[in-house]
């Protein structure tokens, strides 16, 4: 189709050839203005080109050119070459694909965690845009370095991307008897008809990856395709533990969740996923966690990751165990953080308490003096003519009288013989309602008035307390 030297489109100088398909070709080239290398990627033409391929070749151009993510490779250009042949200019990349990076070695769990989560920080932004995948595998995950050196994870080849406005024949194959997606990593409802899946299938092939990742095999596989689909749509896989001794619990029920046969079983969205493996990430990894959860829509402020921490709130465990210390990460997260009371509320509280305890003293000391002064009161004349006197000795005057009553000696009386003190019985108070008190004695005109200390009722204290 292209050979090396030739110049594309007036400005693009072909190198070398980088990989070359069934459908097309991928090429190194180098921007003439720009002195910068770029990859072009070439749609075979041909009577034998599946009806839709054309079609799907320039979704892939329309989906990645509204992804803005460095998590996904960016498309630069879109152009057709003189024979109508249409290309794509795309960012090119150094580095390896994660199916060659496991071919290597089996990759330790937290570095296998921090990979997938960056895929799902680009997903998150095509899920949130209404676009499926529908082909993860490791070999669609560019592994590369940014300027400083950090690995990055880059999503690759929206081929068969889907997005949410298209419609779509149901059959699963193409005419050339190519799947629509790769089968070792094809979620059940996939395998039946790839028209009707939504972005639960993307979460079911990132559990099938970092399933490989991890053990160096995918969850699945067969001699033939249809094994292989009866085992998807029928049979579970072998846990990751079965095949690494020393990978941790969670992980199997991670991947297990990921691939549960219906897509109502699996994860909701990208968010809950990154939240169900930041215990198993590192530092890096939570990092790509707040990212996922913003893109998603679960965190209220876009520019969370460049604020400071939050010291005004506690962050409030989510569906993860693991402790955040870094200051943009937990911004990120504020949109799960229980926020305090400000200090004026406290105040407010506070003395809003004292009121009400005041109030119940009061009210208890109220009480207990009217109830005194029942038990006090002078009672009417006819509750008085109503309860007959007490009786008295008719040889003697009441005790009143004696003590008030000037005494005067007789002639012819002797010594007076000393008086004999009458004491009273004690006498139990009861309310008016049941018996009417003892009218009191008359005080004297010019005598003082007598004021009977009060006894302090304890009821009125055991509220308080």
């Amino acid at each position: 189709m292209v050979a090396p030297g030739e110049l594309i489109a007036g400005k693009y100088r072909v190198d070398r050839v980088l990989g070359e398909g069934g459908m097309g070709v991928v090429v190194l080239a180098r921007h003439e203005q720009l002195e910068q290398q770029v990859a072009l990627k070439f749609l075979h033409v041909s009577k034998d080109l599946p009806p839709d391929a054309m079609n799907r070749f320039l979704r892939e151009a329309r989906a990645v050119a509204k992804l803005r993510g460095e998590n996904v490779a960016r498309v630069l250009d879109v152009d057709t070459l003189p024979d109508g042949s249409p290309y794509i200019v795309m960012e090119y990349l150094q580095g390896q694909d994660l199916s060659e990076v496991v071919d290597e070695r089996a990759l330790p769990v937290s570095e296998a965690v921090d990979f997938v989560l960056q895929a799902c920080v680009g997903l998150a932004e095509a899920h949130a845009l209404g676009i499926v995948h529908r082909d993860l595998k490791p070999a669609n995950l560019f592994l590369t370095r940014t300027p400083d050196g950090t690995p990055l994870v880059k999503v690759l080849d929206f081929g068969v991307s889907k997005l949410r406005s298209e419609d779509e024949p149901s059959m699963p194959t193409t005419q050339t008897g190519t799947v629509m997606g790769s089968p070792l990593y094809m979620p059940p409802e996939q395998a039946r008809s790839s028209r009707n899946v939504d972005h639960r299938a993307d979460i079911w092939a990132l559990g099938a990856v970092l399933y490989q990742l991890v053990t160096r095999h995918p969850p699945f596989t067969a001699s033939n395709i249809a094994d292989l689909f009866v085992r998807i749509l029928h049979e579970p896989h072998a846990p990751a533990s079965t095949l690494v001794p020393d990978a941790p619990a969670p992980l199997d029920a991670i991947v297990d969740r990921c691939l549960a046969k219906t897509a109502a079983e699996r994860y909701a969205d990208l968010a809950e996923l990154a939240l169900a493996l930041e215990p198993l990430a590192s530092a890096d990894g939570a990092r790509s966690v707040a990212k996922v959860l913003r893109l998603s829509g679960r965190a209220t402020d876009p520019g969370a990751e460049a604020a400071p921490r939050n010291t005004t709130s506690v962050p409030v465990v989510v569906k993860s165990a693991a402790a955040v210390s870094d200051g943009p990460t937990q911004s990120a997260l504020s949109v799960t953080d229980e926020k305090r009371p400000p200090r004026r509320v406290w105040t407010y509280a506070a003395a809003l308490a004292i009121i009400v305890v005041v109030a119940l003293g009061a009210r208890a000391l109220l009480a207990s003096e009217v109830d005194a002064s029942e038990r006090n009161v002078t009672p009417t004349p006819e509750q008085a003519a109503a309860v007959p006197p007490p009786a008295r000795s008719l040889e003697a005057p009441p005790i009143a009288a004696q003590l008030t009553a000037p005494v005067e000696p007789a002639a012819d009386a002797g010594p007076p013989e000393p008086l004999t003190p009458v004491v009273a019985e004690p006498r139990v108070p009861t309310r008016p309602a049941a018996t009417a008190p003892t009218p009191k004695p008359a005080p004297r005109p010019d005598a003082p008035p007598v004021i009977p200390p009060k006894k302090p009722d304890e009821s009125a204290f055991d509220t308080m307390q």
